[in-house]
């Protein structure tokens, strides 16, 4: 069972040990005298709202703000309009009609009472029964905490899942208790520190609308306080705080450029479409292997594939936590070195590799074309800074010519003419830095080779050359003109 507070002005800007961006919705620190009655009602939000599953009889006057902490009183005696069997007093609050949440992370500071017979619960309940999400219940041992969900589709058909966390006398002073979930996942934790994690469980889905509840209950599952239990005694809460994570990107193809060089695309090197292929940084020109495919994973997380090679992954090198370990691409299994958390920063994203928690980075804040992607510890330079541009189901009849011809005009020196071409002829301009071999390859949208011309030996110095594209059909294409120690690239269009 569960309590809740809400405050839109929050100080918090994080929950503790979640991945991810967030936003808190609702807080509450119980400053003041007095429980905050536009988030809070005391009382079950059923019946006449004085009992439970247990044998307390619950009264407002139980329930107190003090000293910047909410305190649910349980005492040892018969209230005079209880039922037979409820032997003790105590007190409830719930959220219910007046903060309800469908997914998100709700978190909140407790001491429980170190009396035996005593249940203290931080839980939450939708309209019905199933669902119920118990994030911290004690019936018992004051050192075990039970964490539970339950679900189906009645009460007579419920099902759950959850367990129990061992550890320090959490009645010796206040631990954070919290839950995570989505539509197919939901994290339990505790001072922080995941405790439990339950994925691909869309019964989660079940949990909407969703109102909390702090209570300190009597008897039922704890069994009868024993004979000299200390009473009056009291369930504490610090604080508690409910997020829901920002909005992060749709999935759907992308095209993903560092901040620093936003004329830049992040690409598979060299239209490599196999095992190891280098994740590297180029001109933009709007092919398949600069267009990523960028799928929603749940939790915070995703994938990134490329859409020259959709079997493939972005990939941390030998699954590598450290430094300097190289983004390349792989073939698709779904390890954490696969999965990337988005984060949302200025007017980009930073983008986290699962299993190290550091940050994709071009190498050396290099501005210059084939700088490779590597992860580092992350600095909030620009360079490690993304840009993820929509693209759509971008085919390539969508890519403008009038874009593609800019694209061309700045291709790092390689100037092709004319352009588009009407004849056989593409004549082709550029200055060689060393006497070298020179390979020309032409490229369709689809990363497909279409041609490769050996043009043999040249001299250093300016180059004029002329390639035969008379037999290409009429499109776009990519040419890529290598010699030793350099790879220039030029788009153009065959009439």
């Amino acid at each position: 069972m569960l309590l809740l507070a809400a405050c839109p002005f929050v100080l918090k800007a994080q929950p503790a040990g979640a991945s991810g961006s967030w936003e808190l919705v609702f807080e509450d620190q119980f400053t003041g005298s007095a429980l905050d009655a536009s988030k809070w009602s005391k009382g079950y939000p059923w019946g006449d709202g004085t009992t439970h599953n247990h044998e307390a009889y619950c009264i407002p006057e139980n329930v107190t703000v003090e000293n910047g902490l909410l305190r649910i009183k349980a005492v040892s005696e018969k209230h005079p309009a209880s039922p037979e069997g409820y032997n003790w007093t105590s007190g409830v609050v719930s959220t219910s009609g007046k903060f309800h949440v469908s997914a998100g992370f709700i978190e909140g500071r407790f001491k429980a009472p170190a009396t035996l017979g005593t249940w203290p619960a931080f839980w939450t309940l939708g309209d019905g029964w199933p669902p119920e999400i118990d994030i911290l219940e004690i019936p018992h041992a004051r050192n075990v905490h039970h964490y539970y969900y339950h679900y189906g589709p009645s009460w007579d058909q419920e099902q759950s899942f959850g367990g129990t966390h061992t550890g320090v006398d959490k009645s010796a002073g206040f631990h954070t208790y919290g839950v995570e979930w989505d539509t197919n996942y939901m994290h339990f934790y505790f001072d922080g520190q995941l405790v439990a994690s339950y994925n691909n469980r869309p019964e989660v889905a079940q949990a909407v609308n969703q109102y909390i509840l702090i209570n300190l209950a009597v008897g039922g599952w704890a069994g009868a306080p024993p004979a000299g239990a200390q009473f009056p005694c009291y369930f504490e809460c610090d604080w508690v705080r409910v997020w829901k994570r920002k909005p992060g990107i749709a999935s759907g193809e992308y095209r993903i450029s560092p901040a620093h060089a936003s004329n830049q695309a992040v690409e598979m090197a060299n239209h490599g479409t196999e095992n190891g292929t280098n994740v590297a940084t180029w001109s933009y020109w709007g092919g398949p292997n600069q267009r990523w495919n960028v799928n929603d994973l749940g939790g915070g997380y995703y994938s990134i594939r490329p859409v020259n090679a959709p079997a493939q992954s972005m990939d941390i090198a030998g699954q590598s936590t450290e430094n300097g370990a190289n983004v390349a691409s792989w073939s698709y299994w779904g390890g954490n070195n696969q999965q990337f958390e988005l984060v949302a920063n200025g007017n980009g994203y930073v983008i986290k590799p699962r299993n190290s928690g550091r940050c994709l980075d071009v190498s050396g804040a290099s501005t210059q074309n084939g700088a490779n992607i590597i992860q580092w510890a992350c600095n909030g330079g620009a360079n490690q800074r993304f840009i993820m541009t929509r693209l759509g189901d971008l085919k390539s009849a969508s890519l403008s010519e009038e874009l593609l011809l800019e694209v061309s005009a700045t291709s790092d020196d390689l100037q092709v003419s004319p352009n588009p071409v009407t004849g056989d002829a593409l004549r082709l301009k550029i200055m060689l830095p060393s006497t070298s071999e020179l390979v020309l390859q032409i490229y369709n949208l689809q990363g497909q080779l279409m041609k490769a011309l050996n043009k043999g030996r040249f001299e250093q110095g300016g180059l004029n050359l002329e390639a035969n594209v008379g037999d290409l059909a009429p499109g776009t294409y990519v040419i890529t003109l290598e010699a030793e120690g350099l790879l220039k690239r030029a788009v153009f269009v065959k009439k």
